[in-house]
Protein backbone atom coordinates (compact mmCIF):
# COMPACT_ATOMS: atom_id res chain seq x y z
CA UNK A 1 0.00 0.00 0.00
CA UNK A 2 2.54 2.22 0.87
CA UNK A 3 4.34 1.27 -2.75
CA UNK A 4 1.26 2.19 -4.13
CA UNK A 5 0.59 5.86 -2.29
CA UNK A 6 4.74 6.84 -2.64
CA UNK A 7 3.82 5.71 -6.75
CA UNK A 8 1.02 7.98 -6.90
CA UNK A 9 3.17 10.76 -5.48
CA UNK A 10 5.56 10.41 -7.77
CA UNK A 11 3.05 10.80 -11.02
CA UNK A 12 1.84 13.88 -9.30
CA UNK A 13 5.32 15.35 -8.95
CA UNK A 14 6.18 14.46 -12.70
CA UNK A 15 2.63 16.02 -14.26
CA UNK A 16 3.06 19.12 -11.87
CA UNK A 17 6.96 19.63 -13.26
CA UNK A 18 5.67 18.54 -16.72
CA UNK A 19 2.79 20.81 -16.69
CA UNK A 20 4.91 24.35 -15.36
CA UNK A 21 7.56 23.19 -18.02
CA UNK A 22 5.06 23.68 -20.78
CA UNK A 23 3.80 26.28 -18.95
CA UNK A 24 7.03 28.28 -19.22
CA UNK A 25 7.77 27.17 -22.69
CA UNK A 26 4.15 28.35 -24.04
CA UNK A 27 4.58 31.94 -21.62
CA UNK A 28 7.90 31.58 -23.53
CA UNK A 29 6.75 32.04 -27.22
CA UNK A 30 3.65 33.85 -26.46
CA UNK A 31 5.81 36.97 -25.26
CA UNK A 32 3.39 38.19 -23.30
CA UNK A 33 5.11 40.93 -21.53
CA UNK A 34 3.87 44.60 -20.84
CA UNK A 35 6.69 46.08 -23.13
CA UNK A 36 3.91 46.55 -25.71
CA UNK A 37 1.25 48.16 -23.80
CA UNK A 38 1.88 51.88 -25.10
CA UNK A 39 1.39 50.28 -28.42
CA UNK A 40 -1.70 48.54 -27.93
CA UNK A 41 -2.65 51.94 -26.32
CA UNK A 42 -2.35 53.93 -28.91
CA UNK A 43 -3.83 51.31 -31.19
CA UNK A 44 -7.52 51.08 -28.76
CA UNK A 45 -7.23 55.07 -28.85
CA UNK A 46 -7.66 54.94 -32.93
CA UNK A 47 -10.27 52.75 -32.93
CA UNK A 48 -11.86 54.61 -29.95
CA UNK A 49 -11.17 57.73 -32.15
CA UNK A 50 -12.58 55.66 -35.37
CA UNK A 51 -15.82 55.11 -33.76
CA UNK A 52 -16.23 58.59 -32.49
CA UNK A 53 -15.97 59.34 -36.23
CA UNK A 54 -18.89 57.00 -37.53
CA UNK A 55 -20.92 58.14 -34.53
CA UNK A 56 -20.94 61.47 -35.69
CA UNK A 57 -21.82 60.95 -39.02
CA UNK A 58 -24.18 58.06 -38.45
CA UNK A 59 -26.21 61.28 -36.17
CA UNK A 60 -25.63 63.49 -39.48
CA UNK A 61 -27.43 61.04 -41.84
CA UNK A 62 -29.96 60.23 -38.91
CA UNK A 63 -30.97 63.74 -38.62
CA UNK A 64 -31.32 64.55 -42.62
CA UNK A 65 -34.84 63.86 -43.59
CA UNK A 66 -35.63 60.26 -45.46
CA UNK A 67 -36.68 62.01 -48.65
CA UNK A 68 -33.36 63.89 -48.58
CA UNK A 69 -31.61 60.39 -48.66
CA UNK A 70 -33.52 59.10 -51.09
CA UNK A 71 -34.29 61.98 -53.59
CA UNK A 72 -30.78 61.69 -55.48
CA UNK A 73 -32.37 57.79 -56.34
CA UNK A 74 -35.30 59.18 -57.68
CA UNK A 75 -33.36 61.68 -59.85
CA UNK A 76 -31.17 59.15 -61.47
CA UNK A 77 -34.12 57.17 -62.66
CA UNK A 78 -33.87 56.86 -66.32
CA UNK A 79 -37.14 58.37 -67.93
CA UNK A 80 -37.93 55.64 -70.21
CA UNK A 81 -39.42 53.98 -67.20
CA UNK A 82 -42.59 53.91 -66.36
CA UNK A 83 -44.19 55.12 -63.06
CA UNK A 84 -47.22 53.06 -63.16
CA UNK A 85 -48.21 50.26 -65.50
CA UNK A 86 -49.66 50.96 -69.14
CA UNK A 87 -52.37 49.70 -70.78
CA UNK A 88 -50.41 46.98 -72.48
CA UNK A 89 -47.80 44.73 -70.04
CA UNK A 90 -45.79 42.19 -72.15
CA UNK A 91 -44.71 38.67 -70.54
CA UNK A 92 -40.96 39.49 -69.91
CA UNK A 93 -41.09 36.15 -68.76
CA UNK A 94 -40.71 35.16 -72.70
CA UNK A 95 -36.91 36.44 -72.47
CA UNK A 96 -34.63 34.22 -71.36
CA UNK A 97 -33.15 34.49 -67.71
CA UNK A 98 -36.43 36.36 -66.08
CA UNK A 99 -38.58 34.38 -63.90
CA UNK A 100 -41.59 35.12 -61.92
CA UNK A 101 -39.72 36.52 -59.77
CA UNK A 102 -37.40 38.81 -61.51
CA UNK A 103 -40.33 39.91 -64.20
CA UNK A 104 -41.64 41.83 -61.00
CA UNK A 105 -38.84 43.21 -59.97
CA UNK A 106 -38.47 44.65 -62.95
CA UNK A 107 -42.04 45.97 -63.25
CA UNK A 108 -41.33 47.59 -60.03
CA UNK A 109 -38.56 49.19 -61.59
CA UNK A 110 -41.12 50.63 -64.22
CA UNK A 111 -40.11 47.92 -66.76
CA UNK A 112 -43.34 46.68 -68.76
CA UNK A 113 -42.82 46.14 -71.94
CA UNK A 114 -39.97 44.65 -74.40
CA UNK A 115 -39.99 47.93 -75.98
CA UNK A 116 -38.38 49.23 -73.23
CA UNK A 117 -35.89 46.44 -72.67
CA UNK A 118 -35.28 46.90 -76.72
CA UNK A 119 -34.43 50.56 -76.12
CA UNK A 120 -31.77 50.07 -73.24
CA UNK A 121 -28.64 52.45 -73.69
CA UNK A 122 -25.90 51.58 -71.12
CA UNK A 123 -26.83 54.36 -68.63
CA UNK A 124 -30.09 52.91 -68.42
CA UNK A 125 -28.38 49.17 -68.10
CA UNK A 126 -26.14 50.36 -65.26
CA UNK A 127 -29.16 51.55 -63.12
CA UNK A 128 -31.33 48.82 -63.57
CA UNK A 129 -28.41 46.70 -62.76
CA UNK A 130 -27.65 48.31 -59.92
CA UNK A 131 -30.63 47.46 -58.77
CA UNK A 132 -30.74 43.64 -59.66
CA UNK A 133 -29.14 40.86 -57.86
CA UNK A 134 -27.24 39.57 -60.68
CA UNK A 135 -25.17 41.73 -61.73
CA UNK A 136 -24.47 42.04 -65.33
CA UNK A 137 -27.36 39.79 -65.82
CA UNK A 138 -29.19 41.87 -68.55
CA UNK A 139 -25.53 41.92 -71.26
CA UNK A 140 -24.75 38.53 -70.54
CA UNK A 141 -28.32 37.14 -71.29
CA UNK A 142 -28.72 39.74 -74.23
CA UNK A 143 -32.26 40.86 -72.80
CA UNK A 144 -31.84 43.76 -75.30
CA UNK A 145 -31.40 41.61 -78.57
CA UNK A 146 -34.26 39.35 -77.13
CA UNK A 147 -36.66 41.96 -76.54
CA UNK A 148 -35.82 43.73 -79.77
CA UNK A 149 -37.16 40.33 -81.50
CA UNK A 150 -40.13 39.73 -79.01
CA UNK A 151 -41.77 43.43 -79.66
CA UNK A 152 -42.45 42.92 -83.03
CA UNK A 153 -44.32 39.40 -82.36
Amino acid sequence: MTYLITQLWLCLLIAALLGFFIGWLLRGLCKCDNADDSDLQAKLDACHATVAKLEAEKSEVAAKPLAAVSAPVEEAKPSALFDAAPAKVDDLKRIKGVGVVLEKTLNDLGIYQFAQVAAFDKKTIDWIDERLKFKGRIERDEWVKQADKLKDE
